[in-house]
């Protein structure tokens, strides 16, 4: 009987973390959490500029730490990242701070065109493949927000992937070219370009048969 009772237990992990991993293949559409955050969202979209981007936005939304964003600023072919100083939520709701007063630290490094269009391709395959049926959320954790219309509020998400998955693909090599931003490094973001055509390759494989996303975005 313990045998049974421990294979049974067995099989429903095995099954539970191959959901959760499959699960993470792909991004969910974004959608605002007006129960639990209010106009927490809004807020950060309106602190961080947000619609004043054109190409794409990365935001980062983490339950403790720092919120941070990075887009890219067609007048200077520049990337641009703005990290707050402290987290934004906290800052509101514990120490009854107005948002506007916490400050954004600001970072800019120019890029190239092909590092741009590989972002752009990046940014299309994750958004537009993203599904509802392919959603994985906890309480504390961090979302990132991958957006290709910030006017449009056209984005995905996930919340804090692992690290195999491809959510977890696209969120590291985001990660990874946010440091070289901040460090200033351009090679190093360069260096990424390699990395990013992959992770769009393997988000791409959900597109339909012949599918251009040009056709549908411009």
């Amino acid at each position: 009987m313990k045998k049974i009772l421990l294979s049974t237990i067995m099989a429903l992990a095995s099954t539970l973390l191959a959901t959760n991993l499959h699960a993470q293949d792909r991004m969910t559409p974004s959608r605002i959490h007006t129960r639990v955050t209010g106009e927490y969202e809004p807020t950060l979209f309106e602190l961080f500029k947000v619609s004043d981007a054109k190409d794409f936005v990365y935001f980062v939304i983490p339950s403790f730490d720092s919120e941070y964003c990075l887009s890219y600023d067609r007048m200077t072919k520049s990337l641009k990242l703005k990290r707050a100083q402290q987290n934004i939520w906290f800052a509101k709701k514990r120490y009854n701070s107005d948002s506007k007063d916490v400050p954004l630290m600001d970072y800019s490094l120019n890029i190239s065109d092909s590092l741009l269009n590989s972002l752009v391709k990046m940014f299309n395959a994750t958004v537009l493949t993203s599904s509802f049926m392919d959603e994985s959320r906890g309480n504390d954790g961090t979302t990132y927000k991958f957006m290709i219309d910030p006017w449009w509020a056209e984005s995905a998400e996930c919340w804090s992937p692992t690290e195999n998955t491809n959510c977890g693909q696209a969120v590291s090599v985001m990660e990874k070219l946010c440091e070289a931003v901040k460090t200033g490094d351009k090679d190093a973001a360069e260096g990424l370009i390699e990395e990013i055509e992959r992770v769009a390759k393997l988000l791409e494989q959900y597109y339909p048969a012949g599918f251009d996303p040009k056709k549908l975005l411009y």
